[in-house]
C-alpha cells in the first residue's frame, strides 16, 4: 500500500491545514465506532494512512491534472460524525460519502464517494463545488489513487491539459456510449420538446382577452371608471401570460434546431426539492433531473436525449 509515495516526506507540521491533526492515536475500536456512525466503511489505505499520521496539512496539496488544492486531511476523531454535520445540514453539500477535507477557499469540499460502490465497497474521491451549483468532480478511482496524484503546485500539468481535464471531468454522460437517433426517437424528442409548453396559457389568454368585452355586454355603460381600469389590469395579464407561451414556442423552436445523441437508462430515485420534483438516472453522473408532475419513477425506463450544449430531455419508454 502506497509503494510509490515517500509518507515520509509527505506532511507538513507547517502548513496551515495541520490544525486538523488530532494528535488521538487512531484504533480499529474507534475506526469500528466512526463507521457505524457514518454508516460507511472506511477505505483500508485511509485507515493505514490515518494510522500512521492522524491528519495535518501536505507538503504535496495539488491534485495532477486539475485546479484543485486539497487544504491538508482531516484526522478519524470520536466525535466526527456529529462534528461533521454541518457540511450537510448547514452547507448543503449532497451526502455522498464522508468529508475529508476542504479546499482553501472554504468553498469546496473533498470526499470518500460511495455512490458507485454502496456503503461497504471501495470509495472514490470526489471534490464538491458549492460555487459551481455543487458541481461534483471524481478526482480519482480510490484513495490510495488520489493520494498518488498529489502533487507540488511546479509539478502540475499545463493550463491546457487542466482545461481539458475539466471538460471531462464535468461531463455526466462520460461513463455512457451516446447513439445517433433514429427517426422514431427523433418524432419522440419533438413530442417532449413541445410538451413542456403550457398549452392552457392559449386558452387562459383567451379567455382575459376576451373577459372586458364579455363585461362590457353585460354591465353597458355602468361604473365606466372601474369596468377601463379592470379591462386594462385584465388585458396586460392575459398579454403577459401570452408572451409567457410565445417564449416557450420560442425556446422550443431553437431545442429542436439542436443536435441530439441519446442513449437508454433507468430512473434511479425521485424526490421533491424547495417545492420542485426531480429524478436522477442510474448511468448518467448528474445529480438530478427536473421531474415536473412526477411523470417518472423509479425503475422507469427512459430515453435520455443529450445536446452539444443545453438541458437533456428524458422520454419515459412505452411498455
Amino acid at each position: 500500500m502506497f509503494e510509490n509515495i515517500d509518507l515520509n516526506d509527505f506532511w507538513s507540521a507547517e502548513a496551515w491545514g495541520d490544525r486538523y491533526h488530532t494528535l488521538e492515536p487512531v484504533t480499529d475500536e474507534l475506526v469500528k465506532e466512526l463507521e457505524e456512525k457514518w454508516g460507511y466503511k472506511y477505505p483500508a489505505s485511509y485507515v493505514c494512512l490515518m494510522k500512521q499520521h492522524n491528519g495535518g496539512g501536505l507538503k504535496r496539496s495539488c491534485v495532477k491534472g486539475t485546479y484543485s488544492v486539497i487544504d491538508g486531511l482531516w484526522g478519524i476523531k470520536g466525535d466526527d460524525a456529529e462534528k461533521r454535520r454541518w457540511v450537510f445540514d448547514d452547507w448543503g453539500y449532497p451526502e455522498i460519502g464522508i468529508p475529508i477535507s476542504e479546499g482553501p477557499s472554504g468553498h469546496t469540499m473533498f470526499f470518500l464517494d460511495y455512490r458507485a460502490c454502496g456503503r461497504d465497497g471501495e470509495p472514490a474521491v470526489a471534490e464538491i463545488d458549492q460555487e459551481a451549483d455543487y458541481a461534483i468532480d471524481l478526482l480519482a478511482d480510490s484513495f490510495e489513487e488520489f493520494i498518488g496524484k498529489l502533487v507540488t503546485e511546479d509539478e502540475n500539468d499545463s493550463e491546457e491539459v487542466i482545461q481539458e481535464n475539466y471538460r471531462r471531468l464535468r461531463d455526466p454522460y462520460r461513463n455512457v456510449t451516446l447513439l445517433e437517433m433514429d427517426e422514431k426517437q427523433r418524432r419522440e424528442l419533438n413530442r417532449a420538446i413541445w410538451g413542456g409548453i403550457s398549452w392552457g396559457c392559449v386558452g387562459v389568454c383567451a379567455g382575459i382577452l376576451a373577459l372586458p368585452w364579455f363585461i362590457t355586454a353585460i354591465t353597458g355603460t355602468q361604473n365606466a371608471i372601474l369596468l377601463r381600469v379592470s379591462t386594462w389590469a385584465l388585458r396586460l395579464l392575459g398579454l403577459f401570460l401570452l408572451w409567457v407561451f410565445l417564449g416557450g414556442c420560442l425556446s422550443a423552436f431553437f431545442d429542436m434546431r439542436k443536435t441530439y445523441r441519446c442513449y437508454p437508462d433507468r430512473v434511479n430515485k425521485a424526490w421533491e426539492e424547495n417545492g420542485k420534483k426531480y429524478c436522477s438516472l442510474e448511468r448518467s453522473l448528474k445529480e438530478k433531473y427536473e421531474n415536473p408532475g412526477s411523470l417518472l419513477a423509479p425503475g422507469d425506463e427512459v430515453t435520455v436525449f443529450v445536446p452539444e450544449k443545453g438541458t437533456a430531455y428524458l422520454v419515459k419508454n412505452k411498455p
